[in-house]
């Protein structure tokens, strides 16, 4: 939870960790955001633990269809609409994000997250007693999803921000555990187009859990729009009009950045050049790569607020990260020459740096390493391995460079020699589809 109060105090100005509920509110726009408290009555005790024991998995945890729908209804609703209450931000002195969404320490069930079991839950086991223990865990997280989404919805209609805040944040939680379904209410959020970007953030991190735990997504058509939206948040994010990046104060367009690099690691975990492409019919929606190529050259003009060094080095490594097979027209050559050229200019920018010597550049080094190799195995049967082979050789003194200023002083000329003998056989990052075959 340190990142969600990091990221209110970014995006959205708010003094953690004292939150005023009145600060909270924003004008209610038609249709969208209304209602002050949502009522639920405290549960009883006897239901607290009847619910924790459907939490744990226990043996004597209630089996009765009706109790168990009764429990989600008294116990879940009352964790989820507290959210709105006004008191429970305001109520006193000191209270922070944190409390809130974890409630006061030995209060039971007053914290929502304690309405998870432990992660591990859905591990495979071979203690017969732990198998069924397990099993009943799954059975109580499909149903207890299934409520939970119908409430948290209702909060993402509130006017309170950090009540949808965390509404977002418990919807996060459950794409953590891999729960396929909630796609559909990040999807809500983000195409919602009066939403605050803390909210959607929270969206895009939970649609890249999503991504990145699922590999064979029950419909693919559904992770296919869920890719799309949040390409659209961060395409327009990257065409801000200059009037109103004007009137952004330097902390302000630092925010955008950070909220762009999360969802430039989301679209590297789904893996695709091109969210949606018919090659033979000429269709291509969401141009992954050539957003990322975008962001990484960052040409004057063409990334609105530009972006800063460390969004070009997540730009470098999502592009890293995209498979070349998931695409007929991507042509990779192009983009591995970008992110050679891009790291020359890494190479150059940490020789300029007074603190040359600090950790930041020995994890950029790492990190960029790590994706090249990715994207030297993604290539290697490829015809463009020779090439990537051929740029490796330069590119990896250059982050060695990076990583130990004692090494290497000549990678970087040396590499952009080569460059600018040796440009790639693509001028872009797509080609022409390929040609239709006689009657298709």
């Amino acid at each position: 939870m340190r990142m969600c109060m990091c990221l209110a105090v970014v995006v959205m100005g708010l003094a953690f960790p004292v939150l005023s509920a009145q600060e909270q509110e924003q004008p209610a726009p038609p249709r969208e955001f209304r209602g002050g408290k949502l009522d639920a009555s405290p549960p009883s005790d006897r239901d607290q633990r009847d619910f924790l024991k459907m939490v744990r998995g226990q043996e004597d945890a209630p089996n009765n269809a009706e109790r168990r729908k009764e429990l989600f209804e008294r116990v879940l609703r009352y964790l989820i609409y507290r959210l709105t209450w006004e008191n429970i931000h305001d109520g006193r002195d000191q209270v922070t994000t944190r409390e809130i969404m974890e409630g006061t320490p030995g209060a039971g069930v007053d914290g929502i997250f304690e309405a998870f079991p432990p992660q591990n839950y859905n591990r495979q086991t071979d203690d017969p007693e732990d198998a069924a223990r397990r099993e009943r865990q799954r059975r109580y997280m499909n149903e207890m999803r299934g409520y939970a989404t119908h409430y948290l919805r209702e909060v993402l209609e509130n006017r309170l921000l950090i009540a949808r805040l965390n509404a977002a944040i418990v919807l996060h939680r459950f794409a953590v555990y891999g729960q396929e379904e909630v796609a559909d209410e990040f999807l809500w959020i983000l195409e919602n187009p009066n939403e605050h970007d803390a909210i959607k953030h929270w969206a895009v991190k939970g649609i890249g859990e999503l991504f990145s735990q699922i590999k064979n997504p029950k419909d693919p058509k559904h992770f296919d729009r869920c890719a799309l939206a949040v390409y659209a948040w961060l395409e327009a994010k990257t065409q801000m009009p200059p009037t109103l990046v004007a009137e952004l104060s330097e902390p302000e367009k630092d925010a955008i950045r950070y909220l762009r690099r999360e969802a430039a690691r989301t679209l590297a975990l789904y893996r695709r050049p091109v969210i949606v492409e018919d090659a033979k019919a000429n269709v291509r929606q969401g141009p992954v790569a050539g957003l990322l190529v975008r962001i990484l050259v960052n040409a004057e003009g063409t990334v609105s607020p530009p972006a800063s060094l460390s969004e070009r080095k997540e730009a470098a490594e999502a592009l890293c990260n995209l498979q070349h097979k998931r695409s007929e027209t991507y042509q990779p050559d192009y983009v591995v020459y970008q992110v050679a050229r891009f790291i020359a200019v890494l190479g150059s920018e940490a020789d300029r740096d007074p603190g040359r010597s600090s950790q930041r550049w020995k994890a950029f080094a790492a990190q960029l390493k790590a994706a090249w190799d990715n994207l030297s195995d993604d290539l290697k049967n490829s015809p463009h391995s020779q090439y990537v082979n051929r740029l490796s050789g330069r590119v990896n003194p250059v982050l060695e460079y990076i990583f130990d200023e004692t090494k290497g002083a000549n990678a970087v000329p040396e590499l952009n020699e080569f460059l600018a003998n040796n440009p790639p056989k693509s001028n872009d990052v797509y080609g022409q589809p390929p040609a239709k075959q006689p009657g298709g």
